[in-house]
């Protein structure tokens, strides 16, 4: 009897520790949708022309899905060279659904105190610093000092900013 405990307590260790499947992309072939800037620079100036715009569909566009977001951001919250996090679809979900609701309400805080405006940019920083995972570097906390057409300034902040691969876009407009 105490063999068989032993074998079921080592399986169940063995299960909760088991590598992510062969079948899980290595870090240089993770991609970001065709949606996703070639540069920072790009990301924020196609930003700017929703803001200006007030088009909250091409402001979506530069967030990451939520195909993204379980697939790349997720499981690629690591360090880099360790295996891929496991995560249960109900716990990705809940993740998800958080960060797409708080980020659509920023999206019109956003809009009602930057849209309609044409801005240029004078700065961009990150608050938090960069942080290199698995499969993609966080810039963390973006802040970007605008300088508007009467000459005054502005700062926008929001959320952090994932580079895969060469292409940017943005995690979340919540200033996390």
């Amino acid at each position: 009897m105490t063999k068989l405990i032993v074998a079921i307590l080592l399986a169940s260790v063995t299960l909760a520790v088991r590598p992510a499947p062969a079948s899980v992309p290595q870090p240089d072939r993770v991609r970001l949708d065709r949606a996703a800037a070639p540069s920072l620079d790009d990301l924020v100036a196609r930003l700017l022309a929703a803001l200006e715009s007030k088009d909250k569909t091409a402001l979506r566009r530069l967030r990451v899905s939520r195909r993204e977001y379980v697939k790349i951001i997720m499981p690629g919250f690591v360090e880099p060279g360790a295996a891929p996090r496991l995560i249960a679809p109900s716990e990705n979900d809940f993740w998800w659904s958080m960060l797409d609701a708080k980020s659509q309400y920023s999206e019109l805080g956003i809009l009602s105190e930057f849209g309609g405006r044409r801005y240029t940019v004078k700065e961009i920083t990150f608050l938090k610093g960069t942080e290199e995972y698995a499969w993609y570097t966080a810039h963390k906390r973006i802040a970007i000092t605008l300088a508007g057409p009467d000459g005054g300034e502005a700062t926008l902040q929001m959320g952090s900013v994932v580079e895969a691969n060469g292409a940017f876009k943005f995690v979340s407009y919540v200033r996390d």
